[in-house]
């Protein structure tokens, strides 16, 4: 018994075929092999890749557009003046402020952010201040 015939017989998928028939099979089986490469490489090729939308500059603030939508990021010192301003004057005026003397439209949500975090740095500038006079 030659060695593809021992092969043949411990083989569970060719057990009990003829020759014709486990080489009918072998043809099929690479033929399978071929076209699911060739899917994939469809695939992989027919991918388009998604592109973000490009940043733009806008008075004081750059613009980056992603995945959830645009941010808009200021500089420290704007974002400094934006809260002292509404500190100082409130929300809906702070905001009217800036677009009309700025030309920023900006969120009321933001105002607020930045109003609190100024708050916070100025309170604890003024107890710093306070202990080193003490």
């Amino acid at each position: 018994m030659n060695l593809s015939a021992a092969a043949a017989l411990t083989d569970p998928e060719t057990f009990g075929k003829s020759a014709d028939e486990n080489s009918s099979h072998e043809k099929k089986k690479s033929e399978k092999a071929e076209d699911t490469t060739k899917r994939r490489e469809q695939t992989l090729q027919g991918r388009k890749k998604t592109k973000r939308p490009e940043k733009k500059k806008k008075s004081g603030r750059k613009v980056r557009a992603g995945i959830r939508g645009r941010y808009a990021t200021y500089e420290p010192e704007l974002r400094g003046l934006i809260g002292k301003y509404a500190s100082e004057n409130g929300n809906q005026e702070t905001k009217e402020y800036f677009l009309s003397h700025h030309g920023i439209d900006l969120p009321e949500s933001t105002i607020r952010g930045l109003r609190d975090k100024y708050l916070i740095r100025f309170k604890a500038q003024t107890d710093v201040a306070k202990g080193a006079n003490a």
